[in-house]
């Protein structure tokens, strides 16, 4: 994809449920933590080139795979870089990302903690060989393919609830 330029215009309002793909008698268990001063959560990372979302919240089809699991290994090397706890925990947040297949291989990788609430893997999602370090928020996310966490090491706690799995599940 091509060289990211704004902030991505994503935002996921617990009170609409049309942002976080629930219906209007949905609860929606997002950590109010993590919400803004306005009760919302506002995508964090770069808008990609000529669009106005970054390439976790563009659709599946105008992404590859391949570059998405680099985006997210990249925003993950830099949230453990940062030394400020709110800029390391906001470069790990993927509420609502869009992903097609999402293989991170054999490459192993230490999240510092995560948040993929609301998030859609469409195809396959292997988490192989990944430590989350801190929690690993997997609330509302919908698995359409087959979910692998060979060898995944969770350090702390990991809510699945109230996800779905339309495939075969491995932990």
């Amino acid at each position: 994809m091509s060289q990211a330029t704004a902030s991505c215009t994503y935002v996921l309002d617990p009170d609409h449920p049309q942002s976080w793909g629930g219906e209007p008698d949905d609860a929606c268990y997002v950590d109010e933590e993590i919400l803004n001063d306005a009760g919302v959560w506002t995508c964090p990372h770069a808008a990609e080139a000529q669009e106005d979302k970054c390439i976790f919240h563009l659709p599946v089809e105008e992404k590859d795979d391949a570059d998405v699991v680099a985006a997210f290994l990249d925003a993950v090397e830099t949230a453990a870089d940062k030394t400020e706890s709110d800029a390391q925990r906001r470069g790990v947040e993927f509420l609502g990302a869009e992903f097609g297949t999402f293989d991170i291989g054999t490459t192993s990788t230490t999240v510092p903690h995560a948040h993929f609430t609301g998030a859609d893997f469409r195809g396959d999602a292997d988490f192989e060989s990944i430590t989350f370090a801190g929690p690993a928020a997997f609330s509302m996310v919908e698995f359409g393919g087959k979910a692998a966490s060979r060898d995944v090491t969770f350090n702390d706690e990991a809510s699945f609830t109230p996800s779905q799995f339309h495939a075969a599940a491995t932990f």
